[in-house]
């Protein structure tokens, strides 16, 4: 069976973060992947952002068993960060498939389940 990770970036919502991992873990089915898994997330920087901020960010992933990368930012171009981000999500994780998600994003009901069944299939 071939290795699954998942990542996002979260910088400053705590709140927003929670709820998607909730939506991954329990409702997307990443939890009932039947293969060795990683959730992997790019947590970014910046001297906008209370240290407090980051500091709950990571303790959650933590508590989580989310992988957590720090990211930061060494421009203020938003795009060259975010590219950065990606980039770096990608330079992390294991081989195997890796899926990139927004932390705004919700995905339906056992959706990761039914894309790994499926490529696993092919």
């Amino acid at each position: 069976m071939t290795e699954f990770t998942y990542y996002t970036i979260i910088g400053k919502d705590l709140e927003l973060f929670k709820d998607h991992v909730d939506n991954i873990k329990n409702y997307a089915g990443f939890d009932k992947l039947p293969c060795k898994k990683n959730f992997n997330v790019i947590v970014y920087k910046n001297s906008k952002i209370k240290k407090e901020i980051t500091d709950s960010i990571l303790k959650f992933c933590q508590e989580q068993n989310i992988t957590s990368f720090i990211y930061n930012e060494p421009t203020n171009s938003f795009i060259d960060n975010l590219y950065a981000c990606w980039n770096l999500g990608y330079e992390t994780a294991p081989q195997g498939y890796v899926f990139r998600g927004g932390s705004d994003q919700v995905f339906s009901k056992d959706s990761f389940l039914s894309l790994y069944e499926v490529t696993e299939e092919i």
